[in-house]
């Protein structure tokens, strides 16, 4: 039998409420047989019991903000309190007049000010006069402690010594003027609770969040619970008063007084977890990545962590990588190869896996460890290397034969992006950030030495340069860039904005390339080479062009003149707009163009925002055209 996942205890009376599979249930409070309250499958949290164990307030998902609900315990019909569409509405407990305290920005000027309020059974809503805050905990002489408003607690961000951390601040006169407590300490401090006549809270401090306490002076600081990292850290920690309870590690502890050991509670769920049942999925709207094989027959797509291989008309689907417990991202073919490949984390750190598409090997696991956390794979149209961008800014290239890795780049203002090989996998270009606002192309050529390879660069870093692609050919660097400056004046006030500053540029990669889009020695045809000629009399209607199959052979050397390089480019000629999702197909272009519209929606011809559409540019035949509105 599988143990049960426990989170967000709170205990009140003879009885215990918590979440479990995303639904809010009932225990007693020594464990045992557990009840379900709820059965909406909605992610719920924090579940607080009324002073009297008679309702349970708590949060839960509706539509894109969160709201506040009650129900009694004996049972009933659930109670929808709020309406805000707040998404970090929480439920904090109740207050002695039996009134709900939740925080959130709801009518806020921020997004970040969690405003403690409180809510009576009709839903009439106090904002309480505490200022912005994640814990409220008060005692009957007037002594109130409160918890700033922190975006994560010392579980969700471990460790962390920044200027967000929570912080307590404490009014022992109860006269509004408040200090801070344990200033000294520089990590979250989080949960804030009165047992005992001592402040408890929780905090990883010394390295792993327990229940610590402190006198209200600030004296006498105490450690209550001994958690090690195996142990998993003390979260959502809540009291009634006199007892403290968590969960660690999916299991819920109980603490009958400060000086008393944590105690885990064995508690087991009623009925079936539907959670688990196994159900057919519709991943229409689930597909992170959908690739083409290099011949068009297949498409290697990437499905809820998984990776398959379909092929694009009237065949089966074959899982590439499909194993529970396992995510794969960037699955791809392995260019012109019949294999793919993907990041995958079966061992724990990120490794790129090798398979066939025919499933006729096993796969191959290549740098294991040596990566760190990938953030994006490009790989190589012969198949032989696989370049990466690891989340510290390094870029590497792993050879796929051997394993070897060697590094070839390394952003340190930002993350590097839009990996893209030449047709003859010899070079490798990337945008990396050079500042706060600007990027610049870099290319490395990997016919040198592994150590001995070193990056040019191919633009300034004067602009926004992003989404490098080489053209089929292998004559020029496509790119989208943001650098054209064409203001206009805005209808109400007298100033003036740029409202849309990029679109797609070449940048060609020999000195004697022309470009594509100016005059020749031998003119320019003005015949549309994608229209056919009539047929004679008596031909009947000539049939359409067969498909051009992929060119055999290997493909044409890529050279780059970087002396003077960046004098070269020239914009494709598109009005400037805001375009992404930059594509190389043979001798064209393809990119995702975003109408301009306002922040706020008013402006628009239809309720939702608009939709891209899907554009090509032909270099050859010179010709724009919109493949698809609204994609």
């Amino acid at each position: 039998m599988t143990a049960p996942y426990l989170r967000y205890p709170h205990l009140s009376g003879d009885l215990l409420t918590f979440v479990a599979a995303d639904d809010v249930w009932l225990a007693p409070v020594d464990g045992g047989r557990a009840w379900r309250l709820t059965d909406e499958h909605a992610p719920a949290i924090n579940p607080r019991l009324s002073p009297e164990a008679t309702h349970v307030a708590w949060a839960a998902v509706r539509g894109r903000g969160r709201e506040v609900f009650c129900t009694e315990v004996d049972g009933g019909s659930i109670t929808q309190l709020t309406f805000w569409g707040s998404p970090q509405t929480n439920v904090l407990g109740w207050t002695e007049d039996e009134r709900i305290l939740v925080s959130s920005a709801a009518g806020e000027h921020q997004i970040r000010d969690w405003w403690l309020k409180a809510i009576d059974l009709d839903g009439h809503v106090e904002r309480l006069a505490y200022g912005p805050a994640s814990g409220l905990a008060r005692t009957a002489d007037g002594t109130v402690v409160v918890g700033s408003a922190w975006a994560r607690e010392p579980a969700y961000w471990k460790r962390y010594r920044g200027g967000t951390a929570a912080q307590l601040w404490i009014d022992r006169a109860g006269s509004g003027r408040y200090e801070r407590l344990l200033a000294d300490l520089d990590a979250g401090l989080a949960w804030p609770m009165w047992l005992d006549g001592r402040i408890a809270f929780v905090s990883d401090h010394d390295g792993v969040g327990n229940v610590w306490s402190v006198e209200a002076d600030g004296d006498d600081l105490r450690a209550h619970t001994y958690h090690s990292a195996d142990d998993g850290y003390v979260r959502t920690a809540s009291t009634d008063g006199t007892r403290i309870t968590y969960h660690a590690l999916g299991d819920v502890f109980v603490m009958d007084t400060l000086e008393t050991e944590p105690r885990r509670l064995p508690i087991t769920l009623g009925g079936a977890l539907a959670s688990r049942d196994r159900r057919r999925l519709v991943t229409d709207h689930e597909v992170a990545s959908a690739r083409p094989t290099h011949d068009g027959a297949g498409v290697v797509v990437q499905v809820r962590g998984q990776a398959f291989h379909l092929t694009t008309r009237s065949g089966p689907a074959r899982a590439l990588a499909a194993t529970a417990g396992v995510r794969v991202r960037d699955a791809q073919p392995l260019g012109a190869t019949p294999r793919s490949v993907h990041v995958s984390d079966a061992s724990g750190d990120d490794a790129i896996e090798v398979v066939t598409i025919d499933g006729t090997e096993p796969p191959g696991v290549l740098a294991a460890g040596n990566l760190g956390r990938v953030l994006s794979m490009a790989a190589a149209h012969d198949g032989s290397t696989v370049a990466v961008v690891s989340h510290d800014g390094r870029i590497l290239v792993v050879d796929v034969e051997s394993g070897d890795v060697d590094e070839v780049g390394h952003g340190t203002r930002g993350e590097p992006t839009g990996l893209a090989f030449s047709p003859d996998s010899r070079w490798l270009a990337w945008s990396q950030p050079v500042g706060r606002q600007f990027s610049q192309l870099r290319a490395v050529d990997l016919s040198a030495a592994p150590g001995a390879r070193s990056s040019v660069a191919l633009t300034s870093g004067r602009f926004v340069d992003t989404e490098p692609v080489f053209t089929g050919n292998g004559d020029h660097l496509a790119f989208l860039s943001t650098r054209t400056f064409d203001p206009m004046y805005d209808r109400y006030v007298f100033a003036m904005s740029i409202p849309s500053g990029t679109r797609p540029w070449l940048l060609p990669l020999r000195a004697t390339t022309p470009s594509p889009f100016g005059p020749s020695v031998e003119g320019w045809s003005l015949r549309d080479p994608a229209v056919q000629p009539p047929a004679a009399d008596g031909e009947g209607e000539r049939p359409p062009p067969a498909p051009t199959p992929p060119a055999a052979g290997p493909a044409p050397p890529v050279e780059i003149e970087v002396d003077g390089i960046e004098e070269r480019v020239v914009a494709v000629p598109v009005a400037a707009g805001e375009y992404r999702s930059l594509r190389v197909a043979d001798t064209a272009l393809l990119w995702l163009h975003v109408p301009v519209h306002g922040v706020l929606g008013t402006g628009a011809a239809a309720d939702r925002p608009p939709r891209p559409a899907l554009e090509r540019y032909d270099l050859t035949a010179r010709k724009h055209d919109v493949l698809r509105e609204e994609v």
